[in-house]
């Protein structure tokens, strides 16, 4: 009764077309295109990292001697994967529309990455890296920093997916440029044009659900131009479990029903314009701007019959960046960027929480600015440097619009960062890259909150925070490459973790800075049917920002624990045949709470990390029609500090999807998402959606 209309003839459809497709593998290769993604060529030259290995080798019946004589040039077919080392995952995502609803759809599938869901499409997902805080990643789109001076996690859900043209995964040791506040790794997205892309997709689905996009690239003269727009939308009505608020006893289940989410809704609208101007052979300037405007419901699972809330949230992007290349040996790069976001938040019915009613209607502004100068010299053959310096300030301000008589909180923080990065070749195999970042903050307040409100009063902290990374390459062998590397960062507390009120936390001015070593060991090998990366992960993480429920009934963060964790994870992708692609993405992680404050936590599983997750997809291709299944699967977890209580996963979710192409400009694809209804929840009272399908009709004139 909940799947949209229609959907039973398009899983009749479905199941024909795998009929027709199953015979079909016996067919020469030179027929099979792979529309799962798309042809990709090695980076002749690695800007960024000297840890950069040969991606993914895949070769034909003929090609096998130049794969030999030099790997750093084999074209890579096939594979959404234009570089895969144990430190960082370089994706192509072109060709992902249609075959991923969203970010955190494509994010779960590299090893090391961890996704938690609160709901349906749009509503709110973070991403962790390696046993990290999700507050501790770093998140970039264009170069310019989601993450803003408020503190909290970046939701990855309100990202558009359409447009994007790569997406990169630092697990440790990222570059200089993305280098300063990464105590936990960094995921930086990009929409650089391609030259003559023009496409165009309708998307339908369960539950309310529809999207349209469209991105067209032109190159007139000197200057190219990019433009993206994009809409999406969902009802997110799916049916939840209602347990009336009995949870304990032998009869607690016996009240239960099954009800559709309310209010519960999400939409969004996004453009993006960019143009890359050739001044000459030496000047670039490249201009960026963007909007995004999203609207979303707010279903509160303790009161869900009295719900009325949404949340409005509007971005305004800017940036203007000068490269001068005098010559090959010498580049500079000087960068301007802002950016904007507004969000209203509004209830009228009041939360029933903890100790009194509460209504919210308020509004909070979050500007931000930054300029930054590159430079990158070779020095000689085999040694580069690379420096960087900027400024930023971020600001927060904070009205209750139910409250307009009192004083308006307003925080601002003013951050300085420089740094230097070399990368040279030690001797013939072997290469080194090290960098230093010292970052100097000042935050500012008019006050902060108590538990009785406001109370104006102005403070300025001043602090200073090194950090620092190292990693060697070696090539014992032709077809493996071998790292290590080590990696120092720190992440500042928000000014809501710091000085805000909310519905049932309040702030702790008094909180450090959360500071995180890693050490990691790793290897890629490269075969004509395979590639393997593999890597064993150490951490140690000081001063962790935990929550403690006070006597007052409302949660306070504090600087608690100390963690220590070690994993291991892998990434294997197999192609015998060119018809046929296989690929896993597996972690191991144990992370515990080596000390804290208090005594009972000591020893403790920390929470919100699974001890393993895998993923597993197989891809198979004839002609202009192509198959997938994949299988997605996390350990449970506990969800605080004490270790009593779980969220349980028992089943892997299944994927299953196929599509074809009736001629160069059409692509049509179908897909069944959880076909087993597992509907874990990965928060507590945050239920998700159980099977859904959807249509995809992608254009490429």
């Amino acid at each position: 009764m909940y799947l949209h209309s229609g959907f039973f003839d398009l899983v009749r459809l479905s199941a024909l077309l795998l009929c027709i497709f199953s015979p079909c593998f016996s067919a020469e290769t030179k027929d099979v295109q792979n529309t799962d993604t798309s042809v990709i060529s090695q980076l002749s030259t690695q800007q960024d990292s000297v840890s950069s290995m040969p991606t993914l080798l895949r070769q034909t019946k003929n090609d096998s001697n130049t794969a030999d004589a030099n790997l750093d040039k084999i074209v890579v077919t096939a594979s959404r994967i234009q570089e895969l080392t144990p430190s960082k995952v370089t994706l192509d995502t072109k060709n992902f529309s249609g075959k991923y609803q969203d970010l955190q759809s494509i994010l779960e599938t590299v090893s090391g990455v961890t996704v938690r869901n609160t709901g349906g499409f749009g509503h709110y997902a973070e991403a962790a890296i390696r046993g990290s805080s999700a507050n501790q990643v770093q998140v970039y789109l264009n170069d310019i920093p989601l993450n803003d001076a408020g503190g909290g996690a970046v939701d990855i859900s309100k990202i558009p997916l359409s447009g994007l043209s790569r997406l990169t995964v630092y697990k440790t040791a990222p570059s200089l440029e993305f280098f300063g506040e990464n105590a936990g790794g960094v995921i930086d997205l990009s929409a650089a044009p391609v030259d003559g892309t023009q496409s165009a997709a309708l998307e339908v689905g369960s539950f309310g659900y529809r999207s349209a996009n469209a991105v067209i690239s032109r190159t007139t003269g000197d200057m190219s131009h990019y433009f993206i727009v994009n809409y999406g939308y969902a009802d997110n009505n799916y049916p939840y479990i209602n347990n009336r608020g009995t949870t304990l006893g032998a009869s607690a289940k016996n009240d239960d029903t099954t009800e559709a989410m309310d209010n519960n809704f999400f939409s969004s609208f996004s453009s993006l314009y960019s143009n890359t101007w050739n001044l000459s052979g030496k000047n670039k300037l490249v201009t960026l701007f963007s909007v995004n405007v999203d609207n979303e419901g707010i279903f509160y699972f303790p009161q869900a019959d009295s719900n009325d809330g949404s949340i409005r949230n509007s971005k305004l992007s800017f940036m203007e960046t000068w490269k001068h290349s005098p010559d090959s040996n010498f580049t500079f790069t000087l960068s301007l960027k802002g950016k904007s976001e507004n969000e209203l938040f509004q209830r009228f019915t009041p939360f029933y929480l903890y100790v009194q009613p509460v209504r919210e209607r308020h509004e909070i502004k979050q500007p931000f600015a930054s300029v930054s100068a590159i430079l990158e010299r070779n020095i000689s053959k085999g040694f580069t440097v690379k420096a960087i310096a900027d400024l930023s300030y971020n600001e927060f301000n904070y009205n209750n619009l139910y409250l307009q008589d009192q004083t308006k909180p307003d925080f601002f923080r003013i951050k300085a960062r420089t740094g230097a990065e070399v990368r040279t070749n030690i001797i013939n195999g072997i290469t080194a890259r090290a960098g230093a970042v010292y970052r100097y903050e000042t935050d500012s307040t008019n006050g902060k909150f108590y538990y009785s409100g406001f109370v104006p009063g102005g403070k300025r902290d001043n602090s200073g925070f090194p950090g620092g990374f190292f990693e060697a390459t070696a090539s014992p062998a032709d077809r493996i490459r071998l790292l290590a590397s080590v990696n120092y960062g720190s992440r500042s507390p928000g000014f809501s973790e710091k000085f805000c009120l909310g519905s049932n936390y309040v702030g702790n001015s008094d909180l450090k800075p959360e500071t995180r070593l890693e050490e990691n060991l790793g290897f890629t090998l490269n075969l004509s049917f395979a590639a393997v990366s593999a890597s064993l992960f150490a951490d140690n993480t000081k001063d962790k920002i935990v929550y403690i429920l006070s006597s007052q009934h409302l949660f306070i963060p504090r600087n608690m624990n100390e963690i220590t964790g070690l994993g291991f994870e892998n990434d294997i992708t197999v192609f015998p045949w060119d018809w046929f692609t296989l690929t896993n993405s597996m972690t191991l992680m144990n992370n515990e709470i080596s000390s804290s404050d208090i005594a009972a936590w000591k020893n403790k599983k920390e929470p919100f990390v699974p001890q393993f997750t895998d993923d597993l997809r197989l891809t198979l291709s004839f002609r202009r029609i192509y198959a997938y299944h994949a299988a997605h699967y996390s350990s449970p977890y506990y969800i605080g500090p004490d270790n009593i209580t779980k969220v349980t996963h028992g089943k892997p979710e299944l994927s299953i999807g196929a599509g074809f192409m009736p001629g160069h400009t059409l692509d049509i694809s179908y897909r069944l998402e959880n076909y087993l209804d597992v509907r874990d929840y990965d928060f507590p009272d945050k239920p998700i959606p159980g099977i859904r399908h959807y249509l995809v009709l992608k254009f490429n004139p």
